[in-house]
Parts: structure tokens; sequence; C-alpha cells
């Protein structure tokens, strides 16, 4: 679906009657950062171009899009985005900014599993409706967004985000979960019940694996893509002992075959059978009493940001809107946030403190290193 025009949504502030439509990616840059905040939509100042996350999630958004939307087979999609991975690799973009070493085994990790979903993932059944736009009024504001997934399955109205990052869990779940409440909040007002509405994302990098316990019950584990067969390697060790028809150097070799194919091909069919491959879903607690606390917190942080310019306004002080910066923060201040330390002062003046952490200058890879990778690679040394 194309996105809306800047026309169409003047036509829709005039329809709300309000100055200003909000959206969730405003929100949160306010809650990520304040003085990212400022810079952006107060001083208007220019963000560096787009980091090699926020490229590549647009880019497999866009794939999985294009496969619902029919204008791409399964096989195709595949192709695609194998395609899109050489293009971003020719591209030079960096996971990690400041550790050549750390970001070559990001990135090896990252596209393997992408490659690995795009490879065996199980599509919804069901009629998909992709990048669905939507309004959500909380308080006396208006948000407009774009629902990522949706379909329904029975009664339920199941909305999906991808994401591509790291899997959320436990407090993370309710914390990282506010665009979809967001968009659910949303669907309530268009008149679906809190209780038809399910709200999940769909962690590319992970596979879900079911498997059969000694106790006859399923039990469901998140494993990431790229080495799914070592996180079961234990499991699968019982199981080929329990099997008796193998001496244990056969297991041993089976299970170190397994673990570098990343498949259970090698595997007898009776144990390729225990395991079940599926796309990792986790799914985001909601009801009644949820959707209102969280349409009163977004409403007051509303508020607070509009306090703040108004203040901005009044006195052009910045005090307000710097935030702390400190080594907690460091990835995100270098390699995710639009603004430089040039640009940002919090981060300029952490990274001049004496006592603060130095980062460390970007270092590439040479030849010793790479003839040493190969080496480790083949055991010898």
């Amino acid at each position: 679906m194309a996105r809306k025009t800047y026309e169409e949504l003047k036509d829709l502030q005039k329809k709300f009657n309000t100055t200003r439509l909000w959206s969730f990616s405003r929100i949160n840059a306010y809650l990520n950062c304040s003085y990212s905040y400022f810079l952006k939509y107060v001083k208007r100042e220019k963000e560096r171009e787009s980091g090699i996350y926020g490229i590549l999630g647009g880019i497999f958004h866009d794939i999985l899009e294009d496969f619902y939307r029919g204008k791409s087979t399964y096989e195709e999609m595949i192709e695609n985005a194998e395609n899109k991975i050489l293009e971003v690799n020719l591209m030079d973009l960096k996971f990690n900014k400041n550790d050549a070493e750390k970001n070559e085994g990001i990135e090896k990790k990252y596209f393997a599993c992408i490659k690995h979903f795009f490879a065996n993932h199980v599509p919804v059944e069901f009629k998909v409706l992709c990048e669905k736009f939507i309004t959500i009024k909380i308080g006396n504001h208006y948000f407009q967004g774009y629902i990522d997934a949706i379909h329904k399955d029975g009664k339920d109205f199941i909305i999906t985000d991808y994401k591509s990052s790291t899997i959320y869990t436990g407090k993370k779940i309710p914390k990282e979960g506010k665009q979809l409440m967001l968009y659910a909040l949303g669907l309530h007002q268009q008149g679906i019940p809190v209780e038809n509405i399910k709200i999940r994302w769909n962690f590319l990098k992970y596979t879900s694996v079911t498997f059969m316990q000694k106790n006859g019950k399923e039990k469901t584990m998140h494993a990431e893509r790229w080495a799914w067969v070592g996180k079961i390697k234990s499991k699968l060790r019982m199981n080929l002992k329990d099997a008796k028809l193998y001496k244990e150097d056969e297991i041993e070799e089976m299970l170190e075959e397994a673990t570098q194919a990343n498949n259970l091909n090698n595997m007898p069919d009776h144990i390729q059978k225990l395991y079940k491959l599926e796309d990792c879903y986790v799914y985001i607690p909601i009801d009644p009493e949820i959707l209102k606390d969280f349409e009163n917190e977004f409403n007051n942080v509303i508020i607070r940001i509009y306090r703040a310019e108004k203040d901005y306004e009044d006195t052009k002080d910045i005090e307000k809107w710097k935030r702390v910066v400190d080594q907690g923060c460091l990835y995100f201040c270098s390699n995710i946030c639009g603004y430089t330390a040039s640009q940002c002062q919090c981060y300029k003046e952490f990274l001049e403190n004496e006592d603060s952490f130095k980062l460390p200058k970007y270092k590439k890879k040479t030849e010793d290193d790479d003839k040493k990778d190969w080496l480790e690679e083949l055991g010898l040394i």
C-alpha cells in the first residue's frame, strides 16, 4: 500500500481538527533520547544516513510484503532476499562501527539467520493485509501509522510486526511492545473487542523448535537460526542413545555433521520427526486494563513533549532536553542514533570527559587476521 501523501495527511488533520498527527516513531524518539528528539523535531537538523539495521529492516519488510501481496512466489522471495543481502554487503555498512572483529562476527551470524528465515518461513494460511494504514486517538491527540501485517483467524484479528533484532523476553516484552499496543488500540477504536485482538512479533533471526519430551508432552524453545541445531545438540544425543542403534563414536560423528550443516538431514527419519521448526512468534499480553494504562501513559508523554517544546520556544534553553549518557547507552549513541557526537552535545560531552569510556578507533582486519581465521576454522591452531 502506498504511503499517504503530504496533502492526504493535511486533510486528516483538518478532519480531526488538530495541528499535528503523531507517529509511534516520534514518541519513541523522545522515549529513547530526548536530545535526539530535540535535534530532529525541534531544531529540524538532518540525520546521518540510516544505519544498517534500519536499511535491512526496510528491505526485509518489503520482501515479505511483496510475497503476501502475490507479487513474488515463495522461491522468488528467497532469491530476492539473497540478492538484497549481496547488495547490502557491497555497501560496506557496519553493524558495529568501532570494532572490526565484533562487526564481522555479528554480520556473519545475522545474515546466516536471515537466509535461514526466508528459506524456511512458514507462510500464514489466511489472507494477510500488509502496511495497513490506521489512525488512533489518545486523549485529544491523533496518531497515524502502518501495520506491518494483519490477518483474521476465526474471530481473532492478529497484528504481526516483523523484527530483525534480538528477541525480547521477560520485562522487555511489554516495554518494547508499545507500537503494537498503539495499533491494537486503533483496532479496538474501530469496534473490535479487545479479547479478539492478538499482537505479536515475528523475530526473523530466531526459530521456534518444538520437540517431544520423555513425559510425552511437547515443549517449544527459541533458538538463533544460524546455530539452532547446536542449541538442541544434547537432546539429539539423548535421542540417538535411546534408539540403541549407534555406537558412541557414531553418535558424536552424526552430531558434529548435523551441527556443522545446521540441519537434521543426516539424522534417521524417526529422529527428524521429533523436531518441528516454525517462525518465532512472541505475543504481547493485552487486556482492557493494560490498554487503558498504555493510553494514559502515551497521553502523559505527549503532554510532557508539548510542555518541553513550549518552554524551549519561550526560553531557548536546551538543558531540559539533555540526557545523561553512560556506557549503557554507548551502542545506541554510536551505532543507532541518527546524530553524531558533533551534533549531540550530550554524547560529545561524555566522550570529552577524561574519566569516561573512550571508544576505540575502528580497526580493519589484516592479512594475518584472515590467515588466523581460516587456520582456526580448519582446526590447525
